[in-house]
């Protein structure tokens, strides 16, 4: 089945964007130490290239968000198109799978404000704090950062930076790469750096807990 054309906002100028990556149904669950691994070297490797950068990134058992920063709308479906060979390429060879990993659409929103930065990031960096506190109001420890997340590469956390990678880590090669422009590189944190147990999107997610409720 060919794949349909991916719907791919307008970017007349560098800027940041938000990415969801959905998956096939029988990738069940991509939160395991082996896909990590499989997308973590697919990460690293297809984390910069012709103007495309990805700076954040949160796994999810079926979805991935990314936060990317292009140059214009050739550099974000070029590089869209490297990274999503990598990871699939990676996943199947993982997996002992073939055929297609990634579904037929991903879903950009480009981020067009400083605020809107700012919530993205916080969403991405804590995504699985939200999803936990959202299905059953599950909650971790304060100091909880997700290893299926770039987190620990995150230095914009309000409680201090996070200077000193697991040493599991440490001689590995980062998955994601320093934005080069001062919106995302920076500018973002005119509204209030991210607290480490911050939950994004609390409000919708209560109303989400609340509508679920017998």
């Amino acid at each position: 089945m060919p794949h349909r054309r991916r719907d791919v906002p307008s970017l007349a100028t560098k800027g940041a964007v938000h990415v969801t990556m959905r998956f096939v149904d029988d990738i069940s669950n991509l939160r395991t130490s082996r896909c990590m691994r499989a997308l973590w070297f697919a990460f690293a490797k297809g984390k910069e290239r012709d103007g495309f950068r990805l700076c954040h990134y949160a796994v999810q058992r079926n979805h991935i968000h990314l936060i990317c920063e292009v140059d214009d709308r050739e550099a974000l479906m070029r590089g869209m198109k490297g990274l999503s060979v990598r990871v699939a390429r990676q996943l199947n060879k993982a997996l002992g799978r073939s055929g297609r990993v990634i579904a037929d659409r991903y879903h950009v929103r480009v981020l067009e404000s400083l605020r809107q930065l700012r919530a993205a990031i916080a969403y991405v960096i804590n995504n699985r704090r939200r999803h936990l506190y959202e299905h059953g109001g599950w909650t971790v420890r304060r100091d909880f950062v997700d290893p299926f997340s770039s987190g620990w590469y995150f230095d914009g956390f309000a409680d201090g930076p996070r200077d000193r990678l697991p040493g599991r880590l440490a001689n590995v090669e980062a998955p994601v790469t320093a934005a080069q422009a001062w919106p995302l590189q920076r500018g973002w944190r005119h509204h209030g750096l991210v607290a480490v147990d911050e939950i994004p999107a609390r409000r919708a997610s209560d109303r989400r807990r609340r509508r679920a409720m017998p």
